[in-house]
C-alpha cells in the first residue's frame, strides 16, 4: 500500500505536469495513444499476469517449468502485438501524428507484457516488497526522464518513447533476479488452450477499459480526448489502491479465503471509494483549473461525472480477482463483453450529444451495469 501511495502520488504528478506542458490538443494525443495501446497489449498484461498468477499458486511445485512457459508465451505476445500497432497506425490513424505517437507508446507496452510473468509469479509468491520495489522504480524512473523531457522542450513522441526505459530496465531486473537460469519449460499448447478463456477475456476488458478514448477521438476531436483524459488522471491512478490489496489477497483468494475476509474487502473498497468519489465532486471545481490550467475547465463536469466511477470500479476490482480466483475466465469474459456493449452503445449515443461528459457517463454506466451483472453471477 505504501509503494502504491507512492505510484499513485507519482503518477498524478505526472499527469499534471503534462497535461499544463502540453494543452488539451497534444494531451488528448498522449492519452489517445496510451488508450489504443493499451486495447492491444492488454491481452499480455491483464491476461497472461492474471492467469499465470494462478498456476503458480495452484502448482508451486512446477514453478520453474511454469515460469519458463510463460515467459516464452510473453515474449510471442509481445511481438505479435507490437505488430498489431504497426498494423492498426498504418491503416487506422488518420494523422502521421497519431501514427508515430501510436509507434512510440508501444515501446513501454512492449516490455511490460515481457515482464508480465514476472509480476505474477512475485504476486502468487507473496513477494510483496520486492513486487513494490519493481513499481515504485518504474514509476520513478518515469517521473524523473519525464521531468527531463519537459525541461528540454520535447514534443509528444519523446514523452511517449521516453516510457520504454524505465520498463525495459525493470523486465532486466525482474529477469535477472528470478529467471537467470533457463529452465525447461511445459509444452506450450495445452498451456495456451488452458489459458484461452483468461485471454478473451483479456481482450475484451482491455477493449472495454479504452475503448471511449478511441470513440471519443473518431467523432469528435483530440481536444475532447485531452478534457477527458485530464479527468481520467484525477481518477484512474486511484486504482492503485485497489490493485494493491489485490496484490496481497489474490493468492489467498485461490487458497480459498473465508467469506469473512471477503466481506471486509468488500467494505474496504466501498468505504476508500466513497470518501474519495465524494471528496473528488466537491473539489473538482477549484482543483482543476488550480493543478491543470484554465485552459481545461470543460473537464470540470467530466470529472465531476467520473467521481461515481470510484465506488463500482473498486468494488468490481474484488469481483475481477474471485472469478480469477476461481478459474471462471469464460464467466469473466462474458461479463466484459455484456459491458463492452453497453460502454460502445451508450458512447455512440452520448458522445454527440454531450461530448466528453457523455463519454464520461456512459463508461460510468457500463461499469456499474458489469459490477452489477459480476455481483449476480458470483451470488449463484
Amino acid at each position: 500500500m505504501g509503494a502504491r501511495g507512492l505510484v499513485f502520488g507519482l503518477a498524478f504528478v505526472n499527469s499534471i505536469i503534462l497535461a499544463r506542458y502540453f494543452g488539451p490538443a497534444d494531451f488528448g494525443l498522449y492519452s489517445f495513444a496510451i488508450g489504443v495501446t493499451t486495447i492491444v497489449f492488454g491481452i499480455g498484461d491483464f491476461g497472461l499476469a492474471g492467469f499465470a498468477a494462478r498456476r503458480f499458486r495452484l502448482a508451486p511445485e512446477l514453478r520453474d517449468e511454469l515460469l519458463a512457459v510463460f515467459l516464452r508465451i510473453g515474449s510471442v505476445a509481445g511481438w505479435v502485438l507490437t505488430a498489431g500497432i504497426v498494423v492498426v497506425a498504418l491503416g487506422w490513424a488518420r494523422t502521421p501524428g497519431e501514427r508515430w505517437a501510436l509507434l512510440a507508446a508501444c515501446v513501454p507496452q512492449f516490455f511490460r507484457t515481457l515482464a508480465a510473468p514476472l509480476r505474477a509469479l512475485l504476486t502468487s509468491e507473496e513477494r510483496v516488497p520486492a513486487l513494490a520495489f519493481q513499481e515504485l522504480g518504474v514509476r520513478l524512473g518515469t517521473t524523473i526522464l519525464l521531468v527531463a523531457a519537459v525541461v528540454a522542450g520535447a514534443n509528444v513522441l519523446v514523452v511517449l518513447a521516453l516510457g520504454g526505459i524505465p520498463t525495459a530496465g525493470a523486465y532486466w531486473w525482474l529477469r535477472r533476479r528470478y529467471a537467470a537460469t533457463p529452465q525447461p519449460g511445459l509444452p506450450v499448447g495445452p498451456v495456451v488452450r488452458e489459458g484461452a478463456a483468461f485471454w478473451v477475456y483479456a481482450i475484451l476488458y482491455a477493449t472495454y477499459f479504452q475503448i471511449d478514448v478511441a470513440l471519443l477521438e473518431r467523432m469528435l476531436s483530440l481536444t475532447a480526448v485531452g478534457y477527458y483524459g485530464v479527468a481520467t488522471r484525477f481518477v484512474y491512478p486511484l486504482l492503485q489502491l485497489p490493485a494493491a490489496l489485490m496484490v496481497t489477497a489474490f493468492p489467498r483468494l485461490v487458497s480459498g479465503a473465508e467469506p469473512a475476509l471477503q466481506a471486509k474487502l468488500r467494505w474496504t473498497l466501498f468505504g476508500a471509494a466513497g470518501a474519495l468519489g465524494i471528496g473528488l465532486a466537491g473539489a473538482a471545481p477549484w482543483l482543476v483549473p488550480w493543478l491543470v490550467g484554465e485552459k481545461y475547465l470543460a473537464a470540470v463536469a467530466t470529472l465531476q461525472i467520473f467521481s461515481l466511477y470510484l465506488p463500482v470500479a473498486f468494488l468490481q476490482t474484488l469481483n475481477i480477482n474471485r472469478f480469477l480466483a476461481l478459474g471462471r475466465g469464460w464467466l469473466l469474459a462474458g461479463v466484459y463483453g455484456v459491458g463492452l456493449v453497453v460502454n460502445v452503445v451508450l458512447n455512440l449515443w452520448w458522445i454527440p450529444r454531450y461530448e466528453q461528459n457523455g463519454c464520461a457517463a456512459a463508461t460510468v454506466t457500463a461499469e456499474a451495469v458489469v459490477w452489477l451483472v459480476s455481483a449476480w453471477l458470483l451470488r449463484r
